[in-house]
């Protein structure tokens, strides 16, 4: 009996306040006035085959969501990507990008307050080649009493590609440091060429063959 007596002992209250827990559980699941700063990554699409892009742009930008907790966390856990689209460039130039509903691809049930930047501005470029000469680096000093004679290099010259503007700002593509700390007589070496550009690479990647010739003083 007194079990029964301290199970029931203000029942009421227990299930009002169990109820006022519930209600507020509910309110603060359901709240679609809350809002996340959320970084979702920018792609594009429809990019002209003769252009390409010479400025810097961001891999990412920030969303400001508005929706319930519950969509608000799906949403972080797995954003879906702003992708912009490029079909409509068809010419060098700056060309400027909202960044709203259009683009962003929110779940139904999300809307979109601001992004953070709101507009992208990219610099679109002529896509040019253009063959610049090898130019091989070495590195530590030769053993004592030799000397380099002479080298060759194959290939010596190797063709790049980017936006015109900074192919244009390239002199030569330079070897990997070749090491000659021990090289005596003829010695072959193989190594890869860098194009000091991040906006600029080689047309057709391969190595580079370095053939020297150390002799005795």
């Amino acid at each position: 009996m007194a079990i029964k007596e301290t199970l029931t002992r203000n029942l009421g209250w227990r299930l009002f306040s169990l109820g006022v827990a519930f209600l507020l559980w509910l309110t603060f699941a359901t709240d679609s006035d809350l809002g996340a700063f959320v970084q979702a990554p920018l792609e594009y699409k429809g990019m002209p085959e003769h252009l390409e892009i010479s400025s810097e742009a961001p891999a990412f930008v920030t969303l400001d969501v508005r929706g319930t907790a519950e969509q608000l966390r799906a949403f972080s856990e797995s954003p879906s990507a702003v992708v912009l689209d490029f079909s409509r460039i068809a010419r060098p130039g700056e060309h400027t990008f909202q960044i709203d509903e259009r683009n962003a691809n929110l779940p139904q049930g999300l809307r979109l307050a601001r992004a953070i930047p709101a507009q992208i501005r990219f610099q679109f470029e002529e896509r040019i080649q253009r063959e610049v000469p090898v130019e091989v680096r070495f590195g530590s000093s030769l053993p004592f009493g030799y000397t380099l004679k002479r080298y060759t290099v194959e290939p010596d010259k190797v063709m790049i590609v980017g936006p015109s503007s900074r192919v244009q700002q390239v002199e030569s593509a330079v070897t990997d440091s070749i090491d000659l700390s021990a090289v005596v007589g003829e010695t072959l070496f193989r190594v890869d060429a860098y194009v000091d550009n991040t906006q600029v690479r080689l047309a057709r990647p391969g190595r580079i063959s370095v053939r020297v010739f150390v002799e005795r003083e």
